[in-house]
């Protein structure tokens, strides 16, 4: 076969490979889709926006209820959100980068970088990184007693030592963790957590929603909070995120998230080794920062977030190459039963 037609060979194949996508994206109910966004914005079960991307294509996106219920601006795609805990997969993942880049290895220990914290002998980068050091909730409420992070781990290192479980031995979840490894990456690379995002992260895959978040800045079209009363939609305080880090500090859009996931997955952002490395092994529901989601005996994988009212979860499901991401500044109905109801209706009417 001669260059010329092997040319036109190529261009014909991806011709068909386009086709195909749009044909299967097609195939999907977007009209379903939206009756069902329909009935949770008119019965008040929640405001946010979704997205939802297959193949690595955004195929839906949409906004319910209000972005800012006194002004009345609708939610739309662009809207931001805190995304909370899925903070955690960004953070992982530029761990990883650094581990790639011999910057730090997961049997590091944490007394390397903080010996004055107990168990640091015990301690290694993956324990923190899968929530088993040994550190617990009761960790992360000392931080509401201070008002800096070195303040908060001298109050850490003060703590009964039977507050803490025996490091390496057993699942238990704490921001803590992710506030060392976001303190870590930032010791042994020099640079800020915002710097270490924009370098791994959102340049690389252009994203122009993702950064640390502050107070609720409305001007850039980031979504106030609320909850439910009897007079209807009333605002929260805002959260204040005093210490800023990489276990929940995010602002995002669900596209930017799904972006993310599905870069991730995709070699774009660490190699095809080092994510296996963070997916949970058997017999796990946690990772290296990625949770197991199954649906209905379907391998599935992303994570949740909760601050203050904010909702967020994303889940990517490999064999489907689906990825769903829903932000929430107010909820009802648990974002875990509307992305349930999304994947019915997806695998309903496709």
């Amino acid at each position: 076969m001669n260059p010329m037609s092997k040319w036109i060979c190529g261009c014909l194949l991806l011709s068909g490979l386009i086709i195909s996508l749009r044909v299967e994206a097609r195939d999907f109910d977007r009209s379903a889709m939206d009756r069902l966004f329909d009935s949770i914005e008119m019965a008040n079960q929640g405001m946010g926006s979704v997205s939802i991307f297959y193949r690595g294509q955004e195929i839906y996106r949409r906004g319910y209820g209000y972005a800012n219920y006194e002004t009345k601006r609708v939610a739309h795609a662009g809207t931001k959100y805190r995304i909370a805990s899925i903070s955690k997969v960004f953070t992982a993942s530029i761990v990883m980068k650094l581990v790639e880049e011999g910057r730090l290895s997961l049997d590091m220990k944490l007394s390397k970088f903080y010996p004055q914290l107990r168990n640091a002998d015990d301690i290694t980068l993956w324990m923190l990184l899968s929530h088993r050091s040994g550190y617990t909730r009761r960790v992360d409420r000392e931080k509401d007693q201070v008002s800096t992070l070195g303040e908060y781990l001298d109050r850490v290192a003060a703590m009964d030592p039977a507050l803490f479980g025996e490091a390496g031995n057993s699942f238990s979840y704490a921001n803590f963790n992710y506030v060392l490894l976001t303190l870590i990456a930032e010791k042994v690379s020099g640079s800020t957590y915002s710097e270490l995002l924009e370098r791994y992260i959102t340049r690389p895959l252009h994203l122009r929603n993702t950064y640390p978040g502050g107070a609720v800045d409305r001007d850039r079209d980031e979504a106030p909070a609320y909850r439910w009363t009897a007079r209807g939609w009333q605002p929260v305080e805002d959260y204040s995120f005093h210490m800023p880090s990489g276990a929940g500090c995010l602002v995002s859009t669900p596209e930017d998230v799904n972006t993310f996931i599905d870069g991730l997955f995709h070699d774009k952002v660490v190699s095809e080794a080092t994510l296996s490395r963070m997916l949970p092994p058997r017999g796990w529901n946690y990772g290296l920062g990625l949770m197991r989601m199954p649906y209905k005996g379907m391998p599935g994988y992303g994570h949740n977030g909760i601050v203050g009212n904010y909702r967020s979860l994303v889940r990517y499901y490999p064999g489907q190459e689906l990825c769903m991401t829903i932000t929430s500044n107010a909820m009802i109905m648990t974002n875990n039963d509307i992305m349930n109801r999304m994947l019915d209706l997806w695998f309903e009417t496709r």
